[in-house]
């Protein structure tokens, strides 16, 4: 485990999207904002929970537009656990946010 006073080399940040296709975008650039300002390498996961409306179409486009953030696309809901595990399975950091 990483002392509280040691600097963060890299952080993977996730989290799950489902019927947010009025937040996903906000959400996503408030995170790239913040991880940015951070002096490491970060990932930012966007984990679409087979959404119906349109989350995962957006989700793809963040994805193209920033090159920090990656998406995981699941065919099926399988409820936000399943969408958190994913997320964490993804994660290339041991510190996951």
């Amino acid at each position: 485990m990483r002392e509280s006073t040691d600097p963060i080399e890299s952080v993977s940040l996730f989290f799950p999207v489902y019927r947010d296709e009025n937040t996903v975008k906000i959400v996503a650039d408030k995170v790239v904002e913040l991880l940015d300002s951070l002096d490491c390498e970060y990932e930012a996961i966007v984990a679409d929970g087979a959404s119906p409306d349109s989350s995962g179409e957006i989700a793809d486009k963040l994805a193209v537009d920033h090159e920090h953030v990656r998406l995981i696309h699941h065919e099926t809901n399988r409820g936000y656990g399943a969408a958190v595990k994913s997320g964490l399975a993804a994660a290339k950091d041991v510190e996951a946010l």
